[in-house]
């Protein structure tokens, strides 16, 4: 089983990839790397966005002790309909990672505003 290793927050230098979303971090932004140990060290690294709707994923019904990046996905999304009533609105294109619908559902204070000013950072 992989354990945690590492946590930071951190400024990119240079273009990266969200491990959540798949979109690029650009250089400039700040962002969540974690490396863990597992026959190795690996890197994760994600949006502080992504990181936040990770952490709402976790506190939910849905995480059982595990999960797979396409169950956050899924429940990402899900959250996201149900917010922004996508159901009523075939014209929507919103992106359920960087949905400020989503990102204003977060109760943290904190966690909310650096989310927010991480999706306005990776606009620029």
């Amino acid at each position: 089983m992989a354990e945690l290793y590492e946590r930071r927050q951190v400024t990119a230098h240079r273009p990266h990839k969200c491990h959540l979303c798949d979109e690029s971090i650009p250089p400039g932004a700040v962002y969540i790397r974690e490396k863990w140990h597992d026959d190795g060290f690996n890197e994760v690294k994600r949006h502080i966005h992504c990181d936040a709707l990770l952490d709402e994923f976790l506190s939910s019904d849905s995480f059982v002790g595990e999960y797979y990046d396409d169950e956050v996905w899924e429940w990402i999304r899900d959250k996201c309909l149900e917010l922004c009533g996508w159901d009523k609105r075939e014209d929507c294109e919103c992106d359920p990672f960087s949905c400020e619908r989503m990102i204003e559902s977060i109760p943290n204070v904190n966690s909310r505003n650096a989310a927010m000013d991480s999706i306005r950072a990776c606009k620029d």
